[in-house]
């Protein structure tokens, strides 16, 4: 079986052809890109506070140096606040910044959320000169400050959101027209069903489902079967059989009940024998749809199908065969094999070339005699 080969150089072609989608979808994410700019919105607080000191012997620098846990200070703050914040959370807060002469502190907060923010820092500050004074003994506090909690508003960069936008919607254009091109050229349209299957088109056909023994509705569909049967030369001949195979359950059972009803309303008797597997009835007796149809499921012909075949064709004016999912059971094959013809159905643009080419196979491999095949829309 041939795979299916992608031209490099055809692939190009049309993506300098869709120029414009490829664009369209640059510029349209890339606008998204810059709008999202604004969602990427990240609001902090930040506050200042400053404690001044006063100590004739100790150096805050080295009483700092000291007091080297500075979770003990988070841990008597957060006792003291009840706040929600965590022991490294309040740790992570605070920059502790020593003026030169070594006597005062400046503490620098900063967080994601607020809340508690002013109650936290203001003891924050408390419990360090406690600490401070309990470590040394020498410590007096002279002031203790801050300013107000301040909002600060981060939005995320332009730059890279555009350049973000830009690159997927680039990327995402060229993928989808890959993937269409691949697509197209993998699944048959008519020009080309002929060549893989190497059979001539008997028409199209309607892809409604039809109830064995109804009338059709379409006069279209009617025609395309009318035409189909004269081609394979049904009329005036010795021809007692004829199979349907397709490579997707139900369908080929659809197609075979439009020709049945039709060969009945021609004044036929009609047996319609069903080899779709997964809607087999029970017992294996003939049924009668009505005075001009019979139907049949493959469990009858299990045990001697070619011998049971042959006593059918003595009994009725013509038998109409369905089998689906390309021949998968004995009883499909053996139908198919001794069909007096065989017309395959093949779902247009949906149908890729491996599943076209593998009902030919499959058909040539137990010698079935095909005429044609119907496109069904």
């Amino acid at each position: 079986m041939n795979a299916y080969e992608v031209s490099v150089k055809d692939l190009i072609r049309i993506l300098l052809k869709k120029w414009y989608i490829i664009v369209l979808c640059t510029a349209i994410l890339a606008a998204g890109g810059l709008a999202y700019t604004r969602l990427q919105k990240t609001t902090t607080y930040s506050m200042t506070g400053r404690v001044e000191l006063e100590s004739e012997k100790v150096d805050i620098h080295e009483a700092l140096k000291v007091m080297e846990d500075r979770h003990y200070l988070a841990r008597i703050t957060k006792s003291r606040t009840g706040c929600k914040y965590s022991v490294r959370q309040i740790t992570s807060m605070f920059l502790i910044l020593i003026s030169p002469s070594g006597k005062d502190a400046e503490f620098d907060m900063s967080y994601g959320e607020k809340g508690q923010l002013e109650e936290i820092m203001k003891e924050y500050m408390k419990v360090y000169v406690e600490e401070l004074n309990r470590i040394t003994g020498d410590v007096t506090l002279k002031s203790m400050t801050s300013t107000e909690l301040k909002e600060n508003v981060r939005y995320g960069s332009k730059s890279k959101n555009l350049i973000m936008g830009a690159g997927i919607g680039r990327i995402g254009s060229v993928a989808l027209i890959c993937s269409w091109y691949i697509l197209r050229e993998a699944l048959l349209n008519q020009e080309n069903i002929e060549n893989a299957l190497g059979r001539r088109s008997l028409g199209k056909i309607g892809k409604s489902a039809v109830t064995l023994g109804a009338k059709l509705d379409s006069d279209k569909d009617r025609q395309v079967i009318d035409s189909a049967i004269n081609d394979i030369r049904l009329h005036g001949s010795k021809a007692k059989m004829i199979g349907f195979v397709s490579p997707k359950p139900n369908q080929a059972k659809d197609k075979a009940a439009q020709f049945a009803n039709v060969l009945a309303e021609e004044g036929k008797k009609v047996l319609f024998i069903d080899n779709n597997a997964s809607v087999l009835k029970e017992g294996n007796t003939i049924e009668t749809v009505n005075d001009k149809i019979y139907y049949l499921n493959n469990s009858y012909l299990a045990d001697d199908p070619a011998g049971k075949l042959e006593e059918l064709k003595k009994q009725y004016d013509m038998i109409i065969c369905s089998s689906d999912q390309l021949l998968k059971d004995d009883c499909s094959k053996a139908c198919a094999a001794r069909a007096d013809s065989v017309i395959t159905l093949i779902r247009e643009d949906r149908e890729t070339t491996a599943a076209v080419r593998a009902i030919k196979e499959e058909l040539e491999y137990i010698g079935a005699n095909s005429d044609g095949y119907i496109l069904v829309r």
